[in-house]
């Protein structure tokens, strides 16, 4: 029978009972052994298997395996023994039992070096002891020493869920793991950085928390334990630890989405300076009273430009995307605002009126270096909005940047950026923009509908807005959602309102300049192709 049970020791700190050679040494069976090395003996070095074995080895032995064998067959051959001993030393058995019928071994000094440096204690063992009765005791306490690590595990496992259920935070979760494993541990996310547990842990046992092949964080354990007690904390213990990782990342999902969904807003016109607004933005610290550009941009790879494989690859880099972005911005000590929608990138970065497209330049090189790095053949386009000083017009900056790179991205002769200053849109925009009789003249044909929405709670302006769009009944019924009858009609009036016909190509173009000097917010980007 093996004796009470050890307590191990480690680097001062107490740790959960294991078979130890101690013990090995302590039992009846065995009533008398022989250093057969000059080494002291390891008793503190735990055991976790043990096995009859002989030459060859292979790759049968286990880590902290003790191995007895007879060894008749090698006394009389040096190579055979140095071969058995380099085995094991490089299997890292925990200890090498022999026994002759004579009861008397003497190993060469060429083999007692070797042992030596391999930190592999050999000891004889009386020939009169049945292997067989060795192995038995062996495995028994073996057992019940892994059904009490099995019981502790399951404790500190509940506890630790317990925690997590009632909201407690990740350094809670480690004082409970320390006190049920008698150990200081040390929790670290992904960077390294300690989040629970000791922060003066850098070495000990690393166990990963990891999920799917996402590695989240680590978990330190500063005293050496058996492998069984490894992979049971590893299987056990290690995803309930990974929770508190989940909670995080569902948090920052649910935060990211959130913040994309007020800069997807704020470029579909959503007033900046409401109440909700302001404090939604304030909630995710996001500064909406700055001056910021807006940036769209495509990122594709040669040979793949369809325009679902470019979603698909933009949803699945997205995160990676925005924390570049948000990276160099703030190399450049400028606050930016991130999102996407379908397959391009939203950016509103925050720039001075002077310098200010020095600024956006030097961003979108940082970016491109970084993402080329990455992906060899990708290619950038680039629209920019206007740069002015003052409040910024969300909805107007993105449709004149989404403008922009898409001409862009249309023109094979620019195959990077595009200022809207620079479209022929805009100039022209701008040349009658600054006639005060032909904006008068424009002013006259659109208003009408704009008093007859005012009045009759209608929205002629939107139905008129997707028709000039399009110019396609069957499409703008789709779009809208209307029915083809009710479209006709209130298309009828518009051209009772305007005075213009919609058959007419060269009013038709009347039309929609007057809109596009007028109406705010003219260019739609939900308008389906």
């Amino acid at each position: 029978m093996i004796c009470k049970k050890t307590i191990v020791y480690y680097t001062n700190e107490e740790v959960i009972f294991v078979l130890t050679i101690g013990d090995i040494l302590t039992l009846e069976l065995l009533p008398w052994y022989k250093n057969l090395t000059n080494m002291l003996l390891p008793k503190n070095r735990p055991i976790e298997y043990v096995s009859v074995n002989d030459l060859p080895l292979d790759d049968f032995i286990r880590t902290n395996e003790m191995v007895i064998s007879i060894a008749t067959p090698y006394i009389e051959d040096t190579v055979k023994m140095e071969e058995f001993i380099s085995g094991l030393i490089d299997a890292k058995a925990s200890l090498f039992l022999l026994a002759t019928p004579s009861n008397s071994i003497v190993l060469s000094d060429r083999c007692i070096k070797l042992a030596e440096n391999g930190k592999l204690p050999i000891l004889m063992i009386p020939w009169e002891v049945r292997f067989a009765d060795i192995c038995e005791t062996v495995l028994e306490r073996l057992h019940e020493d892994y059904n009490e690590s099995i019981e502790i595990t399951k404790k500190v496992q509940r506890d630790i869920l317990n925690g997590f259920l009632s909201g407690m935070d990740i350094r809670g979760a480690a004082e409970i793991l320390s006190k049920g494993l008698n150990s200081n541990v040390s929790i670290t996310d992904s960077e390294g950085n300690v989040i629970g547990g000791s922060s003066t842990i850098s070495y000990g046992t690393r166990i990963a928390l990891e999920s799917n092949g996402h590695l989240y964080g680590n978990l330190f354990i500063d005293c050496l334990k058996t492998q069984k007690w490894i992979d049971l904390i590893r299987h056990t213990l290690a995803p309930v630890l990974s929770l508190w990782f989940y909670r995080e990342e569902i948090i920052e999902t649910t935060q990211s989405m959130a913040k994309d969904e007020l800069i997807w807003s704020l470029a579909n016109g959503k007033d900046p300076n409401s109440e909700k607004i302001q404090r939604t933005a304030k909630l995710m610290h996001l500064h909406l009273n700055r001056t910021y550009v807006c940036i769209v941009g495509r990122m594709q790879l040669e040979g793949k430009m369809s325009n679902e494989w470019q979603k698909n690859w933009l949803d699945t880099n997205i995160t990676s995307i925005k924390n570049a972005f948000e990276k160099y911005a703030e190399r450049l000590g400028k606050k930016i605002m991130v999102t996407h929608n379908n397959n391009i990138i939203i950016t509103y970065l925050e720039v001075s009126n002077s310098g200010g497209k020095d600024q956006v330049s030097k961003f979108l090189g940082m970016i491109e270096t970084h993402f080329k790095s990455v992906f060899k053949k990708l290619y950038f386009s680039w629209g920019i909005s206007e740069i002015k000083e003052g409040s910024t017009d969300y909805r107007n900056y993105y449709l004149h940047a989404k403008l922009a790179e898409e001409l862009c991205s249309n023109d094979m002769r620019l195959t990077k950026r595009y200022y809207f200053e620079n479209t022929l849109i805009y100039n022209m925009m701008s040349i009658l923009s600054s006639d005060e009789d032909f904006m008068k003249y424009a002013y006259d044909i659109i208003a009408p509908v704009i008093e007859y929405d005012k009045t009759k709670s209608v929205k002629l302006i939107d139905t008129l807005r997707v028709f000039l769009s399009c110019k396609n009944i069957s499409k703008t019924a789709r779009i809208l959602n209307r029915h083809r009858q009710t479209l006709l009609y209130q298309l009828e009036k518009i051209e009772d309102l305007t005075g213009m016909s919609l058959k007419n190509n060269d009013e038709v173009f009347l039309l929609e300049t007057s809109m596009r000097l007028q109406v705010p917010f003219y260019f739609e980007d939900d308008i389906v192709s």
